[in-house]
């Protein structure tokens, strides 16, 4: 368990350069897709500054009646915690406006979620102090004003200094080979699995027209190509249903849903099946469905329920 935190306003004429600096990398990483080692270089800090300090310094934006804390969480995988964790928040008089959680990597899930405070709520560091009691809570972080809807979805792993793929390079792990399919056909060998995603267009080479990937498939080793309107498409599966605000086993019918974080949230119809199994027909065809990712539904207000594409 992480020992208790202190949190301190400041004025921002008495942080020191270098912090109020990280502060303007922080936000161009928001705001923009540019990369850290870019960006520190053109404020002028080090990478190993800003790592230093970027998860201890937050803005504060005060409203006269309400603001949102978003809440960084890395906890155990244990059934029934996260729900713990939901009624903790709303005994203390807070709505959680959005919520995320990863899928658990070596027993532990990142959980963000956001959550708006009204003069009618607890003391927010009540809350942080009652999680940091918890043995299954690993790491707090605390953003306060900012909403999560506004940042961009990430797009690196967070250790990683580099991108992704030189780094799986640098440590010798190579890609599942396989040949490009283009109308049926294989055509030529790619590069490895691993530097393809759905809907990618760039990095595939010439083909005599504009392609992208369409599918992936793990078991041949083959991506397959085809134009953008291949992409598109209404229905899809998924599975491990996991509820958020609804009963457990409860139909979630007419909702939203959201089939990656940056996605915009659309009208569609959820049946649900055995074994935590459900079919989603949207309203208007969707681009990109990938395997594997993350499905999110939601009502005008709550985040419902989740589950894996399949």
């Amino acid at each position: 368990m992480v020992g208790k935190s202190n949190y301190y306003i400041i004025k921002e004429e008495a942080l020191p350069e270098v912090l109020i600096k990280v502060l303007e990398v922080k936000k161009m990483l928001e705001c923009t897709d540019v990369k850290i080692a870019d960006a520190v270089k053109k404020v002028g800090i080090s990478r190993s500054s800003f790592y230093k300090y970027k998860d201890a310094l937050v803005p504060f934006y005060e409203t006269s009646k309400e603001k949102a804390i978003t809440l960084g969480l890395k906890i155990d995988d244990k059934p029934g915690f996260l729900s713990e964790v939901l009624l903790l928040i709303a005994s203390y008089n807070m709505n959680i406006m959005t919520i995320h959680q990863t899928l658990p990597i070596n027993g532990l899930a990142d959980v963000t979620c956001t959550i708006s405070v009204t003069e009618q709520s607890a003391d927010i560091r009540a809350l942080i102090s009652e999680m940091e009691s918890k043995d299954e809570v690993r790491a707090l972080a605390k953003q306060a004003g900012i909403s999560i809807a506004e940042k961009k979805d990430s797009q690196e792993i967070c250790f990683v200094e580099t991108n992704y793929l030189d780094f799986l390079e640098a440590i010798g792990v190579e890609g599942r080979k396989g040949f490009f399919v283009l109308d049926g056909k294989k055509t030529v060998p790619h590069r490895g699995l691993e530097k393809y995603t759905i809907g990618q267009r760039k990095g595939l080479g010439s083909f005599g027209k504009k392609v992208f990937v369409t599918k992936i498939d793990a078991t041949t080793g083959d991506v397959f190509l085809g134009a953008n309107e291949d992409l598109f498409r209404k229905t899809l599966t998924a599975s491990n249903l996991h509820y958020v605000s609804l009963p457990e086993g409860e139909e979630l019918g007419r909702c939203l849903a959201k089939i990656r974080y940056a996605a915009q949230a659309e009208p569609c119809e959820v049946s649900l099946f055995p074994n935590g199994r459900v079919e989603v027909v949207f309203d208007q065809a969707q681009r990109a469905i990938t395997s594997g990712q993350i499905i999110v539904f939601y009502d005008s207000t709550r985040v419902l329920a989740s589950a894996v594409i399949d």
